[in-house]
């Protein structure tokens, strides 16, 4: 293990008066100094000096490298200057010293990406892909310098520097700074130029074009004002959101909650699940039916390596308030997409709506609203430096989805298990998604409707013979008061059929 390191300048180099970095507040300063617009100059280490000088020296060289141009003015070096109106206000109004911070991203270029780099030749073009952006950016920033060099608004006389900032350019984002006055109008001037971006798919036969859109978003505020606060604005998470920009569940998260209760429930009651009990945990691939008792109990009703599960998830979508949002349990029968055919091997339905419980620490705000927080530091146990976050919170959203079963492939007891998760979900024990230790992702279920025909192998099994042979079973089950006490019997069955596959 190395060793650290500590150099200590030499006395004679120390300011005295300012021992430590005025930057950085660690490193011991020395005589070196920075001039930060009208303030007092700050004693810094020889290591900040050192830095700071070769980055402005690159940054001038930046400009150039990206658009060739080769007789470019200086550019301003700090905001200061990139904000004074030079007049003190009698040109710009009040304006001076205020700066406009332009921050653009590119709308779903990983997806773009992913549609068009498929194939023998992704490799190529993905490197298609990223020299098509950087040729755009760079015909950007070309086009933006030489209509703007020289321009009065654009030129800070006193030194006959250049008013641009960069501060992110890479990937599909970029930040802009530039002044105040300027803001709106170099916003347009983006907008203008990329107006035509596109790119073609990498494959011939398909001629399809993606047009390269971007969101931008425009902050105005004093120069003095933390780049960083302005920078990060925005929470640090979202909700997620499918195509029309509302919030929606997806289903592997959905899968992966009620799965996760399903392993409590079998651990629980003495069962085996894989990846918890044994050093080398996982269920062996399934290459034959006889292989499936093999597995565990959650990966023969969720799924396993070779193992389809019986049980689909869609996407939980937004609803509005006034529908019916519903789960259904149906048959998978490819005679009759979504039809009910009454044969042996029928179709189980049932329906319950899913909306996310109000966290008692959250205000009963309808839509969405952010929140703040920040972190503890472990040591301390006062809140961390610099570590404060926040989230945007969709509050209590009605969301709906299907859940289709294949009867022909479960087995009693794996509807007993999916009966002690529905009511899980009913009674507000599983969460969804981010923050569930914060108050986030509670939910409840309350069910609906269903209607259930004749269940696959009912000779073999009594109980649900005479559950489903019943006539009344075709009505509303669930309202039917003369049908409930038989529903109850044949859940009660299905779940001591799972209590008994535990033991």
């Amino acid at each position: 293990m190395q060793s650290s390191t500590i150099v200590i300048p030499d006395n004679n180099q120390q300011n005295k008066k300012n021992p430590i970095c005025g930057i950085d507040h660690i490193r011991p300063s020395t005589n070196r100094k920075i001039q930060k617009g009208d303030d007092e100059p700050i004693f810094v280490s020889e290591s900040v000096y050192q830095r700071r000088k070769y980055g402005r020296e690159q940054k001038q060289k930046f400009y150039e490298q990206q658009t060739g141009i080769k007789t470019l003015p200086e550019f301003v070096l700090d905001l200061t200057e990139l904000t004074d109106d030079e007049r003190k206000g009698k040109i710009q109004g009040n304006l001076h010293h205020k700066m406009a911070v332009i921050y653009l991203d590119g709308n779903g270029f990983g997806k773009i990406q992913q549609e068009i780099c498929q194939g023998d030749d992704a490799k190529y073009a993905l490197e298609l892909f990223d020299t098509k952006i950087k040729n755009y950016r760079h015909d950007f920033l070309r086009s933006l310098l030489e209509d703007t060099i020289g321009k009065t608004q654009w030129t800070y006389q006193h030194e006959n520097k250049h008013r641009l900032e960069i501060l992110l350019w890479g990937g599909d984002e970029m930040i802009l700074v530039v002044s105040a006055w300027l803001g709106w109008w170099t916003l347009d001037y983006f907008f203008q130029k990329s107006e035509n971006w596109h790119i073609d798919d990498s494959n011939p036969k398909v001629k399809e074009s993606y047009p390269l859109t971007h969101a931008a978003g425009l902050v105005f505020c004093h120069y003095k004002a933390p780049i960083h606060r302005i920078t990060k604005d925005d929470p640090d998470f979202y909700p997620r959101r499918d195509a029309k920009g509302k919030p929606y569940l997806p289903a592997k998260s959905f899968r992966g909650a009620i799965r996760s209760q399903a392993e409590r429930i079998i651990r629980t009651l003495g069962g085996h699940v894989c990846f918890i009990d044994e050093v080398k945990p996982d269920c062996k691939p399934v290459e034959k039916m006889a292989d499936v008792d093999r597995l565990c109990l959650a990966c023969q009703l969720f799924g396993g390596t070779g193992w389809k599960t019986p049980i689909r998830i869609s996407d939980f979508r937004f609803a509005r308030l006034e529908s019916k949002p519903k789960i259904e349990f149906k048959t998978e029968n490819k005679l009759a997409q979504k039809s009910v055919i009454k044969t042996k091997q029928g179709n189980f339905t049932t329906t319950f709506k899913k909306k996310p419980k109000i966290a008692p620490v959250l205000t009963q705000t309808k839509g969405e609203f952010e929140q703040d927080f920040v972190a503890i530091d472990r040591f301390t146990g006062g809140g961390s430096d610099q570590a404060k976050f926040k989230a945007r919170v969709s509050n209590s959203p009605l969301l709906e989805g299907t859940l289709e079963i294949d009867l022909q492939r479960i087995k009693p007891w794996g509807l007993g298990l999916l009966a002690l998760l529905i009511r899980d979900l009913m009674e507000g024990d599983i969460t969804f998604g981010y923050g569930a230790a914060k108050g986030y992702g509670h939910c409840y279920a309350q069910l609906l409707d269903g209607s259930i025909n004749s269940l696959p192998n009912a000779e073999k099994y009594q109980t649900w013979e005479d559950f489903t042979l019943n006539p009344d079973i075709s009505k509303e089950w669930h309202r039917n008061k003369a049908i409930l006490p038989k529903l109850q019997d044949f859940i009660n069955n299905c779940v001591n059929e799972f209590q008994e596959k535990c033991e």
